[in-house]
C-alpha cells in the first residue's frame, strides 16, 4: 500500500515513516511536510499538497491543523482515506472533517491530551479525551488506523472502530460520550 504522510519530518512523522519502511504493508511515496530537508531513502517530499501528482492509497497526517483544508480538499479530489493524528484542530476544523468524511473515511487518531467535540447531527454530540501518549506508540497506532481504513466506506472513524473490530476494549474506560484510551 503506498503512504503519503503528511509531517512526514516531524517528531511523530519520523516515527510513522520509519515503522511504515521497516513493513511489508506500506511503501512511502509521498511526504509532506513545510520545511523541505532530503531524506536518506528515495521518497518525494513536497511543501504542500497543491500540484501534488503522485498518488498514494492512504495519507497518514501529523502535521498541523493549519493544513487541514488543503489536507481534506487534496484526499477528497484523489479520493484518498485519511488518517488525522494531529492535534490542535478548531471546531470549524473538525466540522470540515466530518464532511469529508461523507465523501472518504477519516480516522480520527489523536496523538496527545486533546478534547474536542464533533457534532454529527443537532441532537448529539462526541467529545474524545484521548491520554497523552509518546510519539513512537502514536506512530504505531497510526499505521494500523491506517490499514483499518484503507478500504472502508467514507465515514468518520475513530480508534473504538479499530479495537471493535479486533475485539478488544479500550485500554481504559469509556463513560457516557467521553472516551479515554
Amino acid at each position: 500500500m503506498f503512504l503519503c504522510i503528511s509531517g512526514i519530518l516531524g517528531k511523530t512523522g519520523k516515527y510513522v515513516y520509519y515503522y511504515a519502511k521497516n513493513s511489508k504493508e506500506f511503501t512511502v511515496n509521498i511526504g509532506i511536510d513545510k520545511n523541505i530537508k532530503m531524506l536518506h531513502e528515495k521518497v518525494y517530499v513536497a511543501n504542500s499538497f497543491k500540484g501534488l501528482s503522485p498518488k498514494s492509497n492512504i495519507i497518514i497526517d501529523f502535521s498541523s491543523p493549519e493544513i487541514t483544508e488543503d489536507l481534506l480538499n487534496y484526499a477528497i479530489t484523489k479520493k484518498i482515506p485519511l488518517v488525522i493524528g494531529t492535534t490542535g484542530q478548531t471546531k470549524e476544523d473538525l466540522l470540515k472533517i466530518y464532511e469529508a468524511s461523507k465523501f472518504i473515511p477519516i480516522m480520527l487518531c489523536f496523538s496527545s491530551n486533546t478534547t474536542k467535540t464533533i457534532k454529527e447531527n443537532k441532537q448529539r454530540e462526541f467529545s474524545f479525551n484521548y491520554e497523552k501518549i509518546d510519539n513512537k506508540t502514536a506512530a504505531k497506532i497510526s499505521l494500523e488506523c491506517a490499514k483499518f481504513i484503507a478500504f472502508r466506506a467514507p465515514k468518520l472513524y475513530t480508534i473504538f472502530d479499530l479495537l471493535k473490530h479486533r475485539n478488544k476494549k479500550p485500554i481504559k474506560n469509556i463513560e457516557e460520550n467521553k472516551c479515554i484510551l
